[in-house]
């Protein structure tokens, strides 16, 4: 059951790619680009699962869930009807950008504001260090003499 859905899911995959492309969107919609992958995926899922159980009553089942799988998938994401435009996808995206950017705003600010306070501390203590290390050198260099 289990590999016959992964190979009519490749299959679907594999038939539904080229209309993807030449639509130049990632849902084309269209009756074709729900019922052709359906479809093979409903011949290929029967052929593998009576290939590997040689059991007709098995395969039927198999075949069956799947379809039923497939089915509800093409009427919940409502496959037959066209996807957005690359356009409107991109329009969209920029909207969701700007919106996102708009409501983290304040948390960007604070971080860029703790990230600087956190740099500076460093540089400091850092600093610090250095002087203190040639302070000792100085120190040491005097007793020496």
């Amino acid at each position: 059951m289990v590999i016959s859905s992964i190979v009519s899911e490749i299959v679907g995959a594999i038939i539904a790619r080229p209309m993807v492309l030449k639509e130049g969107r990632s849902n084309p919609g269209g009756v074709p680009f729900a019922v052709l992958p359906f479809t093979a995926g409903l011949v290929i899922s029967f052929v593998a699962s009576y290939a590997l159980t040689g059991s007709m009553h098995d395969s039927l089942l198999a075949a069956s869930l799947i379809a039923v799988c497939n089915a509800a998938e093409i009427f919940w994401l409502k496959l037959w009807e066209k996807g957005p435009t690359p356009e409107e996808e991109q329009a969209r995206f920029s909207e969701f950008k700007a919106m996102t950017k708009e409501h983290f705003a304040d948390d960007v600010a604070q971080i860029k504001s703790r990230a600087r306070d956190k740099t500076r501390e460093k540089y400091y203590r850092k600093k610090a260090r250095q002087e203190a290390k040639s302070n000792q050198r100085n120190y040491q260099s005097d007793e020496n003499s």
